[in-house]
């Protein structure tokens, strides 16, 4: 590996799309909503279904996959082994908003859920037509669903916001630096990710 791309192999690893539900999660704790105020016992169990589904799983299953010679590397770099990993990452988060509906979450997550679902399903059919950047489509989620909270619950997070901003603009110089993508695929994605969340997220309230 190319010493001088460590720094950027760094950040894209610290801004892995993998930490977006959950950093949605915490920025929506933070945000002044209602959630702010309930049982902080609920909140932690959210956060650990969240946890288990974005994060733990993943991280075992994706190089599981890899040992078992389903993806030829943990970069990601061919088309197929894009689509088995977000065919996998699509499976994890269905069983994992199926038990949120069950054990009564809070709406507000649950609908989260769809639309990381939905964009993701978005992004998951760009395979076949593309390659548009999962880093870029995750924080143009993120993004998207802080203007949904400002907007719809007329909070005022334009501090949040502008550090969201600056995280994407990391993340994504840092995938153009180890050559993970080209710029168009990146700024596409994230306007997918971005323009998804906040359809699903305003159709759904």
């Amino acid at each position: 590996m190319n010493k001088s791309q460590l720094p950027f192999r760094i950040i894209s690893w610290v801004t892995h799309p993998i930490l977006i539900p959950a950093i949605a999660c915490i920025a929506l704790y933070q945000s002044g909503h209602y959630l702010q105020y309930i049982d902080p016992r609920i909140m932690r169990a959210v956060m650990l279904v969240v946890t288990t589904f974005s994060i733990i799983l993943p991280l075992l299953i994706i190089p599981l996959l890899y040992n078992l010679y389903v993806i030829p590397n943990l970069k990601l770099q061919t088309k197929k082994s894009r689509i088995i990993v977000m065919t996998v990452m699509l499976a994890v988060y269905g069983l994992g908003l199926f038990l949120m509906m069950r054990y009564g979450f809070p709406t507000i997550i649950i609908q989260l859920f769809y639309a990381i679902i939905f964009t993701s399903i978005l992004v998951l059919i760009s395979q076949f037509l593309g390659k548009l950047n999962f880093h870029g489509a995750a924080w143009g989620g993120l993004v998207g669903f802080i203007l949904f909270l400002s907007i719809h619950f007329q909070l005022d997070l334009r501090m949040l916001l502008v550090i969201t901003f600056l995280l994407s603009g990391f993340s994504g110089m840092a995938v153009l630096k180890i050559k993970q993508c080209k710029s168009y695929e990146f700024y596409l994605a994230f306007l997918l990710g971005t323009t998804s969340m906040l359809l699903i997220m305003f159709f759904l309230n």
